[in-house]
């Protein structure tokens, strides 16, 4: 499925969720979430003792539809059949607590956001077709540099 018709999808799915007057800034999809290979592994041992050798346990990140409005950054999930949007949201987070604290990646563009009052960093992965929603997301997100603005010094 094509990245336009992706986008269309989205906002024909959220549609019916959004609050009157309400923009859409960015519809895209990512992969949410990140738990380092430390926690897999710690993960996977602890399983693996509890329940005496029979199991062990992964996490995996999930790819999700990403919408961002002028007001929150909503999460849907995705049909993992047809690939399309569903009406379940998954999150939704004020995007006036957001900020995008980093950028990186060439191939693959990881946005870190940081959420006021929060102690954990939400990872959103833009695989390479979504990289330029990566920039338009964290553009949005990512408060204006401070100028001057105090008092004029003279000399």
């Amino acid at each position: 499925m094509g990245a336009e018709k992706a986008r269309q999808r989205l906002i024909a799915t959220a549609s019916p969720i959004l609050q009157e007057g309400e923009r859409v800034e960015v519809a895209s999809v990512a992969i949410v979430g990140s738990v380092s290979t430390s926690d897999q592994v710690a993960m996977g041992v602890a399983t693996a003792v509890l329940s005496g050798g029979l199991f062990t346990a992964f996490s995996v990140a999930v790819k999700q539809y990403v919408l961002l409005t002028d007001r929150r950054l909503l999460f849907f999930a995705m049909n993992q059949v047809t690939g399309r949007p569903t009406r379940n949201v998954l999150g939704e987070v004020p995007r006036s607590i957001l900020r995008a604290s980093d950028v990186r990646g060439r191939l693959t563009r990881v946005v870190v956001l940081t959420a006021d009052g929060e102690a954990a960093d939400l990872k959103l992965r833009f695989p390479l077709p979504a990289r330029r929603d990566a920039e338009a997301l964290a553009a949005a997100l990512t408060p204006p540099a401070r100028t001057g603005g105090g008092p004029a010094t003279g000399d």
